[in-house]
């Protein structure tokens, strides 16, 4: 989950979003550390845990001060980096209901992070982005 946040967080930086964003990019996963990873088309029959993810984010959000965002952007940039991320790390459909190949963009090609690095490196960005809001730079 580390590693997804990070690229989505990178991506917002690279299509020129600013800090605030940015880091909401590197939280907006974080109620899948107490809720678990559930898929979209699960969380429709579910409507309690897409409330408590929200309450989660809602809380998180209010924590680090951040200002609400695009979230459709956010959303956009999200699934851009998980169509990378299928590209990369999951086997490739051979049956006859496949998915057209799509190109791999380069922010796909971090390699897979060891735990530790990834959550230390998580927290370096977390306290860069905060320390660039809080100072204006």
């Amino acid at each position: 989950m580390a590693q997804h946040c990070l690229r989505v967080s990178s991506l917002a930086q690279e299509f020129g979003f600013d800090h605030n964003f940015q880091l909401v990019a590197l939280h907006h996963d974080d109620a899948e550390a107490y809720l678990r990873d559930i898929p979209s088309p699960v969380k429709r029959f579910l409507p309690a845990i897409k409330a408590a993810e929200e309450s989660i984010l809602c809380a998180v959000m209010r924590k680090w001060k951040m200002k609400d965002i695009d979230w459709k952007a956010l959303k956009k940039l999200d699934r851009m980096v998980g169509a990378g991320e299928e590209a990369v790390w999951m086997p490739r459909r051979t049956d006859t209901w496949g998915v057209a190949t799509r190109a791999i963009p380069n922010y796909t090609r971090m390699p897979v992070l060891d735990a530790t690095v990834g959550k230390q490196l998580w927290l370096a960005v977390h306290e860069t982005l905060l320390w660039r809001i809080e100072h204006g730079c």
